[in-house]
């Protein structure tokens, strides 16, 4: 949570979008290694209400993360105008809250700290190339 606070403090500073992303990304790469689903899914099996909690911090965060930078990105003109806002945040949520215990994510072998900078790659500037 501490972690999430810091992040939240560096939104309301006006940094960069980019900033933000590697700022977590950072946090990210200093979380202990392993298999990071393996733990999740016992912890979900063997501490159900510690699982719960551990996913609401999760969820709150994000959420709080979300509103933040996308009401400061809407006044600033960043967002596509066509963009439905409320999809993308779900979006944003499913993928990120469920990134580093999903077992196909975890397979390309990428740290948690380049996986997270690969997936708001993706979510920022899209996949095509070019025209």
């Amino acid at each position: 949570q501490i972690g999430g606070r810091r992040i939240l403090e560096h939104v309301t500073r006006r940094a960069r979008l980019e900033d933000i992303m590697n700022a977590i990304g950072e946090r990210l790469s200093r979380l202990p290694l392993g298999d990071v689903f393996a733990r999740t899914e016992e912890l979900k099996r063997l501490y159900p209400s510690a699982y719960a909690t551990v996913q609401a911090v999760r969820v709150s965060t994000l959420n709080e993360l979300f509103k933040k930078y996308g009401s400061r990105a809407r006044r600033e003109g960043r967002l596509r105008p066509d963009l439905n806002h409320e999809l993308f945040q779900a979006v944003y949520a499913e993928l990120t809250i469920n990134l580093f215990d999903n077992p196909r994510f975890r397979s390309l072998g990428l740290s948690d700290a380049e996986l997270y900078r690969g997936l708001m790659d993706i979510l920022l500037h899209g996949a095509l190339g070019g025209k």
